[in-house]
């Protein structure tokens, strides 16, 4: 019963039914509330497009995620999701009525409308949060790992995480869990790591036992993901391929990447200017930093950026990784960071062709080498061109373990969609805002997007 209650608040279409009469009663009693006969204009105009606007207020909260687990998310992602959700329904309104005049209504209406819509959407999506979380009991949880220091780990990780996902008991080894009694197998959910070599009895015992498993995939795991099922006469196989973008969707890409490129340099060239003048006024050498980068298919090209850190600040050293306080960053310098200014000259590399606006991080070719060492299954992340922002980004931090962004790398791929990168690109503004994707950890384990100066 608890199981059908949440799933019908995260899944069915009666959440989409409730954000459809909230922002249509939201949008009627702003026209309705204006003074002037202009109001039932208005409304006669509203009601002839209100199947269009339906399809855009779905469409723009499908994109945001927010019919998808969205009561197990952090409140403030909720909030941001549901601005977000917000903006691209009311550009899509205003879009509509400036394509065609007969559609036009106040833009005064339109902006009541949308504060009284935000204000009424987040509401709503609090109070049904914290109904489904009322009314689910929280599955206990054991992680299952090679050994219980990897064990341990995972759930030092995850402890700071949202407490809606697992409640994590107990840490056990894979040869540990499989001598348990199915009377000793008390919890709900088992949370399996990535570095168990034989996964299968595993979930094969928790199935059996009708448990969950939340599975944190290795390389293998994502390859699978890309799997398509064939049949060879009467053999079923799972065919896999390189993972690679379709012409068409080659196409649409780089056209996003041209179209924003552009629109990003022009709103953001005021912003620019000042930078380039902050950092050559307060420390001596250029305001961009030139440096060689590893792209698609691995070739080098050369990467643009402000400069954030002293001349020759890795002519001792050689290439390292920032850490926490890094001495070689300069004041301008940590602010560029923080608010990701000394991002905004890789919008060139976009546009002539190096970059993209979305996909895996680039890296130098000294820690390419590194990580193609460490890490299988690495070279698979140059199958697309590099990009300024990614799943990578979004959810992890610059402190964030390389081989972790490895996985969300390699999802991004196999799973990539126009969609997606659109989502990807509004949900990128409330991330660079949180004070956690600008720290570099004190233990040095750092993005090398960070330490990236010369």
């Amino acid at each position: 019963m608890t199981r059908r209650f949440r799933t019908s608040f995260e899944y069915s279409p009666l959440v989409a039914a409730l954000d459809l009469l909230l922002i249509h009663c939201c949008a009627w009693a702003a026209i309705v509330f204006r003074s002037g006969s202009a109001s039932a204009a208005d409304l006669h105009i509203y009601a002839h497009i209100l199947p269009l606007l339906s399809i855009a207020a779905v469409v723009s909260f499908s994109v945001c995620g927010l019919y998808r687990i969205w009561p197990r998310r952090p409140r403030a992602n909720l909030i941001s999701s549901v601005l977000v959700a917000e903006f691209l329904y009311v550009t899509a309104w205003m879009s509509m009525s400036g394509w065609e005049p007969r559609w036009a209504i106040s833009r005064g209406a339109i902006a009541a409308s949308a504060a009284l819509q935000f204000i009424a959407l987040v509401a709503e999506r609090i109070l049904l949060r914290t109904l489904v979380r009322n009314h689910e009991q929280m599955e206990s949880g054991l992680i299952v790992a090679e050994d219980l220091a990897s064990a341990n780990l995972i759930r030092s990780k995850l402890s700071g995480a949202s407490p809606w996902w697992i409640a994590i008991g107990e840490c056990l080894t894979a040869e540990t869990f499989l001598k348990l009694s199915d009377e000793e197998i008390c919890w709900g959910t088992i949370l399996l790591a990535q570095n168990v070599r034989d996964k299968m009895p595993i979930i094969r015992r928790a199935s059996e036992l009708l448990k969950n498993v939340i599975l944190i995939p290795g390389v293998f795991e994502l390859w699978m993901v890309g799997a398509q099922a064939a049949e060879i006469d009467d053999v079923l196989v799972l065919r896999l391929t390189p993972p690679h973008l379709r012409p068409g969707q080659r196409s649409i890409k780089r056209l996003l990447d041209v179209a924003g490129s552009m629109c990003l340099l022009i709103l953001t060239s005021p912003v620019m200017i000042a930078a380039a003048i902050l950092v050559r006024l307060t420390s001596a050498g250029p305001a961009l930093l030139a440096q060689t980068r590893v792209g698609a298919d691995g070739k080098e090209y050369t990467l643009y950026k402000f400069r954030t850190m002293v001349v020759n600040a890795e002519q001792k050293t050689g290439p390292v990784l920032a850490s926490s306080h890094d001495p070689r960053i300069t004041p301008p310098g940590r602010f560029l960071r923080a608010a990701h200014i000394d991002e905004l000259p890789q919008l060139f590399n976009v546009l002539i062709g190096d970059m993209s606006l979305i996909g895996p991080r680039p890296e130098r070719p000294h820690f390419v080498k590194i990580f193609r060492d460490q890490f299988p299954g690495y070279e698979l992340r140059l199958a697309l061109k590099p990009g300024i922002t990614g799943l990578a980004q979004i959810y992890g931090r610059y402190s964030t373990a390389p081989e972790l962004k490895l996985r969300f790398d390699l999802m991004y791929i196999y799973n990539y969609s126009l969609v997606m990168d659109i989502q990807i690109l509004f949900r990128t503004i409330f991330a660079v805002l949180q004070p956690s994707h600008a720290e570099v950890s004190k233990e040095g384990h750092a993005s090398p997007a960070v330490a990236d100066e010369d």
